[in-house]
């Protein structure tokens, strides 16, 4: 018996200014801009699991990761 579920996918872009440390990295105040997302699945108009992605590399390139 497998009870009925939907899957709701997101895509996200995220924002922001490094102003800490990040990965081991020192903060360079500038600019940051990546992407990321979400799937959530719902049984009975609940989230009973979350899976979320975002591209970790993309946001160490920019810290000034090599």
């Amino acid at each position: 018996f497998k009870k009925a579920c939907l899957i709701q996918l997101t895509t996200s872009t995220w924002q922001g200014t490094n102003k800490g440390a990040f990965m081991g990295m020192r903060p360079t105040n500038k600019p940051m801009t990546w992407t990321g997302g979400d799937a959530i699945r719902i049984v009975n108009g609940k989230a009973v699991e979350h899976w979320g992605w975002d591209d970790m590399m993309e946001r160490m390139q920019m810290a000034g990761g090599k």
